[in-house]
């Protein structure tokens, strides 16, 4: 009966320790990359359904468009009793939308996605002249960060203005 451990049991046990360490360490590095990307994909989607959501919500007010290029829309929209202009631009510099409201004295408003707009496109359909409806097309990256290969996500939608119809018009012609 030998009482104690051989070098060579000692040299196992030491290689099993290291290979569970190493394991556990890939796991946890990869497990903390897909919590990041997943968490950076969540925002981008947060900040298109912002920038969708408010683009919604002005263009059913829209009542006469003013101007309208790839990255400029401007435009007047009903609000309560009085129009109000609004005003979406696209930076490419800063790949940034900022939303400007006449009622609110100018105020800039980003949607907190500075850096994250790679392209934004507005076009009005058939033309500026006899709008119908806007088309809309952005693609947003997900947070670049170091060693992780950033995800995009793109929309493509089309907008159409309640306040352009018709019987609108004309029950808001006798205000």
């Amino acid at each position: 009966m030998r009482k104690g451990v051989t070098v060579f049991e000692m040299v196992i046990v030491i290689a099993l320790a290291n290979l569970v360490l190493w394991t556990t360490a890939l796991l946890m590095q990869r497990t903390r990359t897909t919590f990041q990307k997943t968490t950076d994909v969540l925002n981008a989607e947060v900040l298109q359904e912002s920038i969708v959501g408010k683009l919604r919500s002005d263009i059913r007010r829209l009542t006469r468009i003013k101007e309208c290029k790839n990255h400029l829309l401007v435009f007047t929209a009903h609000q309560k009793d009085r129009e109000i202009e609004i005003r979406y631009e696209y930076d490419e510099i800063k790949r940034s939308l900022i939303r400007t409201d006449s009622s609110r004295a100018g105020l800039k408003f980003d949607f907190h996605g500075a850096n994250q707009i790679q392209t934004f496109l507005f076009q009005p359909k058939p033309c500026l002249a006899s709008f119908t409806c806007l088309n809309v097309a952005m693609q947003i990256i997900a947070q670049e960060k170091k060693g992780i290969p950033p995800t995009t996500l793109a929309f493509v939608g089309q907008f159409f203005a309640p306040c352009k119809e018709p019987f609108f018009l004309s029950a808001h012609a006798n205000e």
